[in-house]
């Protein structure tokens, strides 16, 4: 189950996050998608691209959030199946945020 799950994300995370990432960087002035910006290295562009990096970090050490939500092992998901309440809106919800 945690497989799939991690192998799911995986595979739908390239373009979601490449979507993210051009909406937020086209914010950024000078542009990081002009080539002469890096050739004329002025001191304001390496600012850019330092911040430009340091949200690429902060999302990837927000992500590890996630990681209390999975299961510790085999038999800790199977109780979570087991005892949990069972809902269709939690299916739902997931196949929903799956899809966009």
């Amino acid at each position: 189950m945690v497989y799939g799950m991690l192998t799911t994300a995986h595979n739908l995370h390239t373009p979601f996050a490449r979507a993210i990432a051009n909406q937020l960087y086209q914010r950024f002035r000078p542009s990081l998608s002009d080539a002469a910006n890096y050739i004329e290295d002025d001191p304001a562009f390496r600012v850019v691209v330092f911040s430009s990096f340091l949200l690429s970090f902060a999302f990837a050490m927000a992500s590890l959030g996630f990681l209390g939500l999975f299961p510790n092992q085999k038999a800790q998901a199977q109780q979570w199946k087991r005892d949990l309440p069972q809902r269709t809106a939690y299916g739902v919800g997931t196949i929903a945020l799956l899809s966009v």
